[in-house]
């Protein structure tokens, strides 16, 4: 059992080291009691974007005191509903992030792209509580554990649906229970390799 753990470690730096050049995954595992997924071979406190094809999900969004509203997390074929209007990201003009300057925001929509993904400023009424519905794909930000894993909860929106990890597609071998770290060092359940 020491000589499996010390030769997991071994590997799982190996493999963290080329997760830093690129995002890959050594192996992922899903567990077959709820769903959940677990995937190896990152750096510890690596940020891991999970990318999925299509998710709806709805949150509570606050305008500030201009009246702008934030939904940010969104990719370039998102279509954001607010109230009874609903908002293609391709077809928002792109802009500028909102500030005092432009207080108030109220009636005026833009869109601005950070990094992979992009924000959608919706004008609304200052301090306003709103639902928001966003459906199309969905990018899901995570960090690695102390053993360079990654989970993800198969609940809510994500119940149930494929994604992808820079580009390649994830298929899990279903175990019993999924890895587990402790105080650092990663432990496999049997059928299971990374």
């Amino acid at each position: 059992m020491r000589l499996q753990q010390v030769l997991s470690i071994t590997l799982l730096s190996f493999l963290g080291l080329g997760a830093i050049a690129q995002p890959l995954f050594a192996a992922a595992a899903k567990e077959s009691t709820n769903d959940d997924v677990l995937v190896t071979g990152y750096t510890p406190g690596q940020k891991v974007e999970v990318q999925y094809s299509s998710v709806s999900k709805e949150k509570d969004v606050t305008a500030n005191n201009c009246g702008f509203l934030t939904i940010s997390g969104l990719v370039g074929t998102s279509v954001v509903t607010v109230g009874s209007t609903s908002y293609t990201l391709s077809n928002v003009s792109t802009g500028t992030k909102p500030d005092n300057s432009t207080c108030p925001f109220v009636g005026q929509v833009k869109v601005l792209q950070d990094d992979n993904t992009y924000k959608l400023y919706v004008g609304a009424s200052p301090n306003v509580r709103e639902t928001v519905t966003i459906q199309g794909p969905s990018i899901r930000s995570v960090t690695a554990n102390a053993c360079g894993f990654i989970k993800l909860t198969n609940t809510g929106p994500y119940e149930d649906k494929t994604f992808t990890i820079g580009g390649s597609a994830v298929t899990p071998t279903t175990v019993a229970v999924l890895p587990q770290c402790k105080n650092g060092v990663p432990l496999y359940p049997a059928g299971f390799t990374p």
